[in-house]
């Protein structure tokens, strides 16, 4: 098992979703986030 798995996660979803917003203006669709959270592992 990976050792702070969660904190991983949660560092990731935010990292994505600022940067998201930055380029685009717009906020991150759930459909995206889960897009970007599988190239992640």
């Amino acid at each position: 098992m990976i050792p702070y798995k969660k904190e991983k996660s949660d560092n990731a979803i935010c990292f994505f979703a600022f940067n998201h917003k930055r380029k685009t203006g717009k906020y991150l669709p759930q459909t995206f986030l889960y897009k970007y959270l599988a190239f992640l592992d």
